[in-house]
């Protein structure tokens, strides 16, 4: 079935030729090591929606084929070299003859005391910490430990035990935080790192939220902080696990919502689409195949794994997943339409926040809506006290940060305190943030503020509080967000719900310190300067929006000339987007809309402001612009959405949609205005999933 796209008035329509990805972005070859192993006739069984069913591979995933397989990482195959464990001249944690300074000054020997004191360690030393040496726990955690200028903190990588560390936060001062390094990726030796707010063996307090303030004041609260010098480098390095997600090759019948006839193995037994190499006893994400993605209506599910292994049918090679219990919903897999992504959770190396870190504020979920269309809406007043742990690399700090999983990190509305945050660095083209899973986030997953040519790749982001990716101030050009994942996205101060184009603007205040995050996404592309491939989003009230900045909202970089609302596309293609828009009848699943802005009167940057729909002055319409001044395009290429109310909308003045496919959407395939290039339009009106 097909629908024409929605165009507004004062409409120019040109036709022309799709853009396609590079070559260099073509798909590597994987080897996990393990013959594969030949499949059984269990494929050929007639138990699919549609007739007799045959396992999906990608090229057949969808009708046009705009999903780029994610590549093996160059360096996968390399064996490892210049690893800091094996380093000579490394001195033990509790060696008795090293001198450990206090933050009042005084010093002492022998190990280190978990009694919430500050230390710092000796200077110009270098010291492992291997697994059961530690003795701090949840009630007595280590202070604060400060890395001075020629020492380093090695975490040991023999894989017989497990690592924890307990402690108030872990600074960076110029020195080194060791896991491994770019050339040694770890084992899968278990590294725990817990982050307390503050010494809580006689505290009373269920929750570290009434730490908001002190923690607004100093990064140095909850967190791991990689100060501004040259020579404060955060390494870690965790195993390489391939691919970081995928998608499903045959659909899940579903326990108790049975759709098929398909085998109950089924429901524990996930074919994918590509080989993995994931732990036993790792959990996995499978997403939902509804239109609607909120808490009160979450059919995500999570399995721990129970065996891996790559089969072949018909010369082509799958993955298959069993998971020890089986799944509870129908999850789809339908050729030339789409199917349900799943994402490895696990890590072997752990970062997160103590156990007062969860939100205390998270009932009732749903609330009445008076909006006609909606009967209920996530409530406006909940899960606003997560205070979780946080990242953060300043200035000239270096941060290469693979293969973590970080946990209850972010703090709800205290700004700047995010699971993985480079904040005003100038080191971004040394950067990596790869391979990362972040999960059940109070704030964000990763942002990348006043940041240039940081490389984002390969990470999934699951159940994450306000925008997941997110380019903070506007300014932020030639990153590289590749391949990334991310899913269960939930608005803060309750969703934006849009009957209308126009709607009135809302000013932040306490519990919604930036007020876009009212439409919270899975990617929030806030500056169009910038390579964006391959990534796909889950949820969302958007699953990627490019908002309209007529300035940065930093106020120390507003007046520094640029216009990130006008500036030109670098490249987006190859991304898709489901199971969002749900709360909007007319802003897309991606949406080139929502205006953040101070008003040019408020010159000392006192109040920002938000409109989630179209406004209708210049300063707040999208006018794309070369560096010389001539007129560009805001260009989106390759792009698949499903399961959506709109499928994408642009309220810009030139707007180029090149590569486009839609399924199951429920009320327009696009919707956009003034002068528009659309080339290369599928439209699948219902799907067998619908």
């Amino acid at each position: 079935h097909f629908m024409m796209a929605f165009i507004g008035r004062n409409l120019l329509l040109l036709l022309g030729t799709i853009t396609f990805l590079p070559e260099s972005f073509s798909l590597a070859t994987w080897d996990i090591g393990d013959e594969a192993i030949e499949f059984t006739s269990e494929w050929y069984t007639s138990h699919s929606l549609e007739g007799a069913e045959s396992p999906i591979y990608r090229s057949i995933a969808s009708i046009m084929n705009y999903q780029p397989s994610m590549p093996l990482p160059p360096d996968a195959m390399d064996p490892p070299t210049n690893c800091p464990h094996l380093a000579s001249g490394l001195k033990e944690w509790d060696d008795s003859t090293l001198v450990w300074t206090r933050s009042d000054g005084t010093t002492f020997t022998g190990s280190p005391i978990p009694d919430g004191n500050d230390i710092i360690l000796p200077p110009d030393t270098s010291i492992i910490l291997r697994p059961g040496i530690l003795s701090g726990t949840h009630d007595s955690p280590y202070g604060k430990i400060t890395i001075p200028v020629g020492s380093k903190l090695i975490f040991d990588d023999d894989g017989l035990g497990i690592t924890t560390l307990h402690t108030l936060a872990i600074v960076l001062d110029g020195g080194e935080l060791l896991a491994g390094s770019p050339t040694c990726r770890r084992s899968h030796a278990l590294l725990d790192i817990i982050l307390h707010g503050e010494y809580n063996a006689n505290s009373s307090e269920t929750s570290d939220r009434h730490l908001k303030e002190v923690a607004g004041a100093d990064f140095e609260v909850k967190g791991i902080v990689v100060k501004d010098s040259p020579t404060s480098l955060w390494d870690f390095h965790g195993p390489l696990y391939h691919p970081t997600w995928t998608r499903l090759a045959a659909h899940i019948p579903g326990s108790v919502q049975q759709e098929t006839s398909a085998p109950s193995t089924r429901n524990r037994v996930l074919y994918l689409q590509d080989c993995v190499n994931w732990p036993l006893d790792g959990e996995i994400l499978v997403t939902t195949s509804r239109v609607k993605d909120t808490r009160d209506y979450d059919y995500n599910e999570r399995g721990m794994i129970d065996s891996v292994r790559c089969v072949t049918v018909d010369s082509r090679n799958y993955g298959e997943v069993t998971v020890k219990e089986p799944l509870m919903y129908y999850h789809h897999a339908g050729a030339h339409e789409y199917q349900s992504e799943v994402a490895l959770l696990t890590r072997s190396i752990v970062i997160r926040g103590n156990d007062k870190s969860d939100p205390t504020d998270i009932t009732p979920l749903t609330c009445t809506s008076s909006i006609s269309g909606w009967t209920t809406v996530p409530c406006s007043d909940i899960y606003t006290t997560g205070l979780g742990g946080h990242t953060v690399v300043l200035g000239e700090g270096v941060g290469r940060i693979r293969g973590i999983e970080f946990r209850k990190m972010g703090m709800t509305n205290v700004l700047g305190r995010y699971p993985i945050h480079y904040h005003h660095c100038v080191t971004g083209e040394e950067g990596i943030v790869s391979d990362n899973s972040i999960r059940d986030s109070y704030w964000r997953a990763v942002t990348a503020h006043d940041v240039f040519k940081l490389l984002i790749e390969r990470n999934v982001a699951f159940d994450i509080i306000g925008h997941a990716y997110y380019l903070e101030s506007g300014v932020e050009e030639e990153n590289f967000l590749m391949y990334n994942f991310a899913s269960f996205v939930h608005a803060i101060g309750g969703p934006a719900v849009m009957q209308n184009q126009f709607v009135p603007s809302w000013e932040a205040y306490e519990d919604l310190k930036v007020p876009a995050d009212r439409t919270a996404s899975g990617f929030y592309i806030s500056n169009v300067y910038n390579t964006v491939i391959g990534n796909a989003a889950s949820g969302g009230w958007a699953g990627m929006q490019l908002p309209v900045f007529p300035q940065p909202i930093d106020p120390t970089l507003r007046f520094n000339g640029v216009v990130p609302k006008d500036r030109p596309t670098l490249l987006i293609s190859g991304n898709s987007v489901h199971s969002s828009g749900f709360f909007s009848q007319n802003s897309g699943a991606v949406y080139a809309g929502g205006s953040l802005y101070w008003e040019e009167n408020d010159e000392a940057s006192t109040t920002l402001k938000y409109n989630a729909g179209r406004v209708g002055s210049i300063r707040l319409t999208r006018s794309s612009k070369n560096d010389d001044g001539s007129d560009a395009w805001l260009q989106i290429t390759n792009t698949t959405v499903w399961l959506c109310n709109v499928g994408s909308t642009g309220w810009g003045r030139r707007s180029e949609i090149s590569g486009f496919e839609v399924h199951d959407f429920q009320r327009r395939s696009i919707f956009v205005l003034f002068t528009v290039w659309l080339n290369e339009i599928v439209m699948n009106c219902r799907t067998s999933n619908a």
